[in-house]
């Protein structure tokens, strides 16, 4: 049986749309899940600006953290479900197998060093307003 556990983030109300979809899993018996608070600040960012990578302190309220876990096996993977196309949680690409990016934008994504290209997929969708 697969086992997850999701680790609470600042922002409890935009991971829950995750969450739920997670426990919409374990309902039919497709994985076991667990839910455990997570009170570490992971502040580092990475934002992109046209050739430049810079490195600032900033939070990641709407990051979700996750283990997937199937026998000796455990997957760390992240799910950001900000806005900000451009702005990178530096604790999970460093740490992390997967991002999982709600607004992923493959020009931003191509600027990262080749060591963060792989970590980071998305679905990428336009989400521009036009009048």
């Amino acid at each position: 049986m697969i086992r997850v556990i999701l680790y609470t983030p600042s922002e409890i109300p935009q991971s829950s749309y995750v969450y739920a979809g997670f426990f919409e899993l374990e309902k039919e018996n497709y994985l076991e899940y667990e839910v455990r608070i997570s009170l570490i600040n992971k502040l580092e960012s990475i934002i992109v600006k046209e050739s430049k990578i810079i490195k600032t302190i900033s939070y990641h309220i709407n990051t979700s953290f996750y283990k997937l876990m199937k026998s000796q096996i455990n997957i760390y993977f992240a799910i950001a479900i900000n806005d900000a196309r451009a702005k990178l949680s530096y604790y999970t690409l460093e740490k992390f197998k997967f991002l999982i990016k709600r607004y992923f934008n493959t020009k931003v994504i191509e600027r990262l060093p080749e060591k963060y290209k792989k970590i980071t997929t998305g679905l990428e969708i336009s989400m521009q307003i036009s009048t």
